[in-house]
């Protein structure tokens, strides 16, 4: 099972450094959906998927909602992935569709999800990027809990406040997270390796956290 998720994560990677970005979406989605629930890189894939749909540089289709809608309303997945999931719906229903209920909906979900995280939710470790080292490293899942709730709120409130409000929340955002928004994380093709070894992985690119805010 990890060994199918592996080389989709593989894939992700080349499709990324390619710029071919709707493959790189689906390799991700594919690797995430392949794995299993141990496999040390599944937050990784999930991450990767939900930010390269934040990017931009595709409209998000009916199977990338219908993929977070799935992920958002499993009651077995982490509520890490969960919380992503409301998060990245609202921006693409908002950004991509302008959906700006059915975005509001998805942003007070997450907003939800995040405050209701428990103790054993943020203490949980998930691979992540450190951007001294450029390398994978276990950390605790509450800043990304925190990141999200930050952004979501912003978010929710950019929409339900006056156009102006909102168009100045995201010049200040996008100055701010300039450097974030771009970063997908592509593992190098020696995962396997990797894996096998160590819990710290090479990364050949870094990744957004989930705090991409509409702009």
């Amino acid at each position: 099972m990890d060994a199918r998720a592996q080389a989709a994560l593989q894939a992700a990677g080349v499709a990324a450094h390619a710029g071919e970005w709707r493959l790189c979406a689906d390799k991700y989605l594919e690797a995430y959906n392949a794995c299993s629930s141990q496999w040390p890189a599944k937050y990784n894939c999930w991450s990767g998927y939900t930010s390269v749909l934040r990017e931009d540089h595709f409209i998000a289709t009916d199977a990338d909602l219908a993929a977070l809608r799935k992920v958002r309303k499993d009651e077995s997945a982490y509520l890490l992935d969960r919380q992503q999931a409301s998060f990245t719906q609202g921006y693409v229903l908002k950004v991509h569709h302008g959906d700006r209920q059915g975005a509001a909906r998805a942003y007070r979900r997450a907003i939800d999800q995040c405050k209701s995280a428990t103790a054993a939710d943020r203490d949980r470790k998930v691979l992540l990027p450190d951007e001294a080292t450029m390398q994978l490293k276990l950390k605790p899942s509450g800043p990304i809990f925190d990141e999200t709730l930050s952004s979501a709120t912003q978010n929710l409130a950019s929409m339900e406040d006056h156009s102006k409000t909102w168009r100045t929340i995201s010049a200040r955002s996008r100055i701010r997270l300039t450097l974030t928004l771009t970063l997908t994380l592509t593992l190098t093709l020696t995962l396997s390796l990797a894996l096998t070894r160590t819990p710290t992985l090479t990364l050949t690119r870094r990744q957004a956290p989930s705090r991409t805010r509409e702009r």
